[in-house]
């Protein structure tokens, strides 16, 4: 087994973010006490959406680093996982997402053997729990970028590691939460219609439905699964913010 302060030191936390920045700051309260050396956030929103370095500056915390997009129409969770897990340099990486907080003794707690990865896999909102040493995450080529909607990239991406030798281990109990905030609030609800009312459904539902679309919607972009990852061109803007700029000429025309 490896020892906790081997994982702690070697961990980058890695989550996402579009548009909770209020929600974003609460979440780095419990996770900036961890003495890893990284911290990278995915700002994955286009021109309408909140910068999520509003919410990180104030921190003056020189381990966080955020990646923002530009010139994208729509959040797509898996691309955003592979976009900000590109940029860590530790050797393992912990997946969170931004309304999961974690127990004092985590790390403590949560370690595991060189063929096996630890993950929330049917723990309902704590599926997306995930925690590996980055080459072995490589190995299988990250994240289907062809899941575009949220709900099955994360379970796709186990059953290869699976396929590939790597066992799961779920994580000790108690030591993740999910925070309650309000349904609004929630990505998979952020999604609306025209007059802006949030879709009246289950989030299930939403994910189940959406799961069924994937690979058809995917195919139709204007990029392929297999490169949009190298079409990012990263540009530093200031200390520990980045801008990602997608090819313009990989840009959906929706005029």
């Amino acid at each position: 087994m490896t020892n906790r302060t081997s994982l702690l030191d070697k961990t980058t936390i890695v989550t996402r973010v579009r548009n909770r920045n209020a929600i974003l700051l609460d979440t780095l309260r419990n996770w900036l006490p961890f003495d890893v050396p990284e911290f990278v956030v995915t700002d994955y929103r286009d021109d309408g959406c909140e910068s999520g370095w509003n919410a990180v500056k104030e921190f003056n915390d020189p381990r966080i680093k955020v990646v923002e997009t530009k010139y994208e129409y729509m959040f797509s969770p898996m691309l955003a996982w592979n976009l900000g897990i590109a940029q860590i340099k530790t050797e393992y990486f912990l997946c969170l997402d931004v309304d999961d907080v974690l127990d004092p003794t985590f790390f403590e707690q949560n370690t595991f053997g060189e063929k096996e990865f630890i993950c929330g896999w049917g723990c309902g909102p704590l599926t997306g729990v995930y925690y590996i040493k980055k080459d072995h995450h490589d190995s299988v080529n990250g994240f289907s970028e062809e899941m575009i909607y949220m709900g099955y990239g994360d379970v796709d991406l186990y059953k290869r590691l699976n396929a590939a030798g790597f066992s799961n281990r779920p994580f000790a109990k108690e030591t993740v939460r999910h925070k309650d905030h309000p349904t609004r609030l929630k990505i998979v609800n952020q999604v609306q219609q025209k007059d802006g009312r949030v879709v009246g459904t289950n989030a299930y539902q939403l994910w189940s439905a959406f799961h069924e679309c994937n690979v058809k919607i995917s195919k139709l972009l204007p990029w392929t699964p297999e490169s949009s990852r190298v079409q990012w061109k990263m540009t530093e803007l200031e200390l520990h913010r980045h801008l990602a700029e997608r090819s313009v000429s990989q840009r959906p025309n929706h005029e």
